[in-house]
């Protein structure tokens, strides 16, 4: 039996968050922590290990795809024109360095917020990725033949739009859960702003590189031309 299990407390509050929601209506407050808590102690030890490798796995697949196209960026973007071994170690240490030591001297509570806040970032982060990618790939200027057909283009504008909507509903609960309000919240709402308005440019710019002649002759945006 693990010994976290021994504390009533911690176990029967990671129960309440999946075991009391018979219906399925109530909100509950799940995450990580609970989650692997409320395995291990139900269903044993070798049900928390698994869920372990199973996030483990995920971290490592979107770390390593994160940490590999920055490397390419720094590579192109800086010139750095460092031997493999030294490129790898350099951008590592960059990411490890910070993670381990926030992870050592912090509580398992804490971690877990900080997940949440950093999914909340990294889901604000996404259009700044997507977009462009959709609008550059739809240039025949830049991809030539292999730029997308009309197929490839709605449903990578469909997808997208339900990503980036799913991910922002999740943003705007992680932001109502924290509670803010004065000039915190007047911040938020200022940048709230200014990041629909930065879409809505990369919007504009991506009907342009898709060949929107109104938007291709305006001076106002940069086209892929």
């Amino acid at each position: 039996k693990l010994q976290v299990c021994q504390n009533k407390s911690i176990y029967e509050d990671a129960k309440h968050s999946f075991v009391d929601n018979q219906n399925g209506t109530a909100i509950i407050d799940a995450d990580l922590y609970k989650s692997g808590l409320f395995l291990g102690c139900t269903f044993g030890v070798a049900a928390m290990y698994i869920w372990g490798v199973g996030i483990l796995a995920a971290g490592q697949s979107s770390t390593m795809t994160g940490t590999y196209a920055g490397q390419f960026s720094m590579e192109g973007f800086l010139n750095l024109q460092w031997p493999r071994w030294r490129r790898v170690l350099f951008t590592r240490l960059i990411a490890i360095v910070p993670t381990f030591c926030l992870a050592l001297f912090s509580k398992m509570e804490d971690l877990t917020n900080m997940n949440d806040i950093l999914n909340a970032v990294m889901s604000l982060q996404l259009p700044f990725a997507a977009i462009p990618t959709i609008a550059f790939t739809s240039c025949s200027a830049i991809m030539g033949e292999f730029v997308n057909g009309i197929g490839n283009k709605i449903v990578s504008i469909l997808l997208t739009i339900v990503v980036i909507a799913v991910n922002l509903y999740f943003v705007i609960n992680q932001v109502e859960a924290l509670n803010i309000e004065g000039g915190v919240l007047a911040v938020v709402c200022i940048f709230a702003i200014l990041y629909l308005l930065f879409n809505l440019y990369l919007v504009i710019h991506m009907a342009a590189c898709m060949g929107n002649k109104t938007l291709m002759n305006s001076r106002n945006f940069f086209v892929c031309i």
